[in-house]
């Protein structure tokens, strides 16, 4: 620890060179890290590099910026701001080990290009790789990335001794230029109104909104966040749903804690995504061809309904906190040349799927196939601009791949350090074109090594989902293409488990019941593994109206193999 006379000389130092104001790019992107402090960011792909500035009130000593493996300290890689033994002020690389010691590192990977400081608050610019060319530092890609923080006034050597903060963010973002509102554009909010956010450190609170009447149609062309002064680090992220259905009035003015999947029956139907948003996240606004249609429904009346959900963090524990966040919606009545539609990918969820208990990393993968494409797909394709992956607790990494058989496969999104508790609507970086006999594959890894039961798919919070929302245009009948195991292949699966391994399963059990009476073993999971790779599937090809989209039989279909089929050369990942 530094004498307590060297404590004062990172503020005394800065104000007197004060006079030397950092000269950076501008920083577009901003993260709220607690505490006084703020992240602001920008980056450039191809130059390999992401610039920070860091935000820490007058009289900090230390400054910690790190990167890590799902919030994992041990093996993060930081880069710590402090005072070295000549009284300047220095940035060193540092790698955490297994008993949380702070080691400096030979090779440097950060750099501190400038600071700034006005009597209040220090401004500390740090440049890092996006790819560090030091294997073992952490690479930084367009998913999310669990990024940690630590500032203090005391130098200490193990890492326990700091109050380090995990902070979920997805710092590489797509670059497109899209054109700023019009000045005909109206706006409308759907925010919560004065909650009293209580002292439990996770809520998620469930809000019903009136939306004005429109009779007419409109575009919905972005929206950006609205967040309340004050809850800045409080509000993790929030999702808008529209309900596609008229609400009962029992639910209309419903106000209270609740999720997704816990919601009130009558508020079901509240399920289409046109909004959505997290901690670190800016606005979102749509290609200038194509806006999501809202308003102008059928009959006397023009009202709809929508539901605001909020996760609301509040770590300190604080009391007293009230909220009134939410997001601003753009609307246009000049409607665009294309509709956006929104099409779910993934897995039915049903208990057709399952995940043994005590398993790391498993793996179960949904097929939008070419048979539904080739069916719901206008003959000039799509274009899909937009990805929100979804499961619930225990999913770690959500991946879909597009797939042209006989022709590439190429990444359309793919999430490797994926967290429940961080969902948003990105854009991706370029519309990518899907055609009539494409398909679409997500697969989604889970996590369930803390559990002793099997995890089933379902609606709770404790079963699992596997889903992409992907938004597109021109809007298509297609509303849904996802998939689950067959009938058949999970009979004989059942009767495999009985016959070769003994276990209680029967046609007389549920599939629920058939799951659970299986004593899950290192055979059973392979074989459940496989049965997943090659069993036939029954395909979800669903229209607008719920109904699957006739002239078809959907029932014990192929799974696609794309493995063996060369990649695109064309690197899709990032374009920027």
């Amino acid at each position: 620890m530094l004498p307590t006379a060297l404590l004062l000389i990172f503020g005394l130092t800065l104000a007197a060179d004060a006079s030397t104001p950092s000269q950076v790019e501008k920083l577009p992107y901003k993260l709220p890290l607690g505490g006084g402090c703020q992240l602001s960011w920008n980056f450039n792909w191809r130059a390999n590099f992401i610039v920070f500035n860091v935000e820490v009130p007058q009289g900090t000593t230390v400054v910690g910026l790190g990167f890590s493996d799902r919030g994992k300290v041990e093996g993060a890689d930081f880069g710590i701001v402090y005072i070295d033994a000549s009284e300047l002020l220095t940035i060193a690389d540092f790698r955490v080990t297994e008993d949380k010691t702070l080691k400096r590192q030979p090779k440097s990977e950060y750099e501190l290009k400038a600071w700034d400081t006005d009597g209040k608050t220090i401004v500390l610019t740090i440049l890092r790789p996006i790819r560090p060319k030091e294997l073992t530092f952490y690479k930084i890609d367009r998913g999310t990335t669990h990024l940690l923080f630590f500032k203090s006034p005391f130098v200490w050597d193990r890492l326990q001794d700091y109050d380090v903060s995990e902070h979920l963010v997805q710092l590489i973002k797509s670059q497109l230029p899209i054109p700023p509102p019009q000045p005909d554009t109206k706006q409308m909010e759907v925010r919560v109104s004065g909650v009293q956010v209580p002292s439990s450190e996770t809520t998620y609170w469930c809000r019903v909104v009136r939306l004005p009447e429109m009779r007419e149609q409109h575009h919905i062309i972005g929206y950006e966040p609205v967040i309340s002064k004050g809850s800045e680090g409080l509000v993790h992220h929030l999702e808008v749903f529209l309900c596609v259905e008229d609400l009962p009035e029992s639910v209309r003015d419903y106000d209270a804690p609740c999720n997704s999947e816990t919601k009130p029956l009558g508020m079901t139907s509240c399920r289409k995504v046109i909004g959505a948003w997290a901690m670190g996240a800016t606005g979102i606004f749509y290609p200038s061809e194509a806006g999501l249609p809202i308003g102008g429904r059928s009959g006397r009346s023009g009202t709809q309904y929508a539901v605001i959900e909020l996760h609301y963090n509040n770590a300190a524990g604080k009391s007293g906190l009230v909220d009134s966040s939410g997001l601003r919606f753009y609307l246009t009545r000049r409607l665009r040349k294309f509709d956006v539609g929104i099409i779910e990918l993934g897995l039915d969820y049903l208990p057709y799927s399952a995940v043994p208990p005590g398993e790391p990393r498993f793996e179960l993968t949904g097929f939008c196939l070419p048979k539904c494409t080739n069916e719901g797909l206008p003959p000039d394709g799509i274009k899909i601009f937009a990805s929100q992956l979804h499961t619930h607790t225990t999913g770690v990494r959500v991946k879909t791949i597009h797939h042209r058989p006989r022709h590439f496969v190429r990444v359309l999104n793919d999430d490797k350090h994926y967290s429940p508790h961080f969902q948003e609507i990105r854009l991706l970086p370029e519309p990518i074109r899907v055609l009539p006999g494409d398909a679409l594959v997500t697969t989604c890894t889970f996590d369930t090594s803390k559990r002793r039961n099997v995890t089933l798919g379902g609606l709770t919070i404790n079963n699992e989902m596997c889903l992409n929302y992907v938004f597109y245009y021109p809007k298509s009948q297609l509303e849904l293409c996802k998939s689950i195991v067959s009938d058949n292949t999970l009979d004989r699966f059942f009767k495999k488990m009985n016959v070769l391994y003994g276990a209680e399963t029967s046609r007389k059990k549920t599939i629920e019941e058939n799951y659970q009476s299986i004593e899950w073993g290192r055979m059973e999971v392979a074989a459940l593994k496989q049965m997943y790779r090659t069993g036939r599937i029954h395909q979800s090809c669903n229209s607008s109206s719920g109904v699957e989209i006739s002239g078809h039989n959907w029932d014990n279909l192929k799974p696609i193999d794309y493995r063996n089929q060369e990649p695109e050369t064309r690197d899709y990942r990032l374009h920027i």
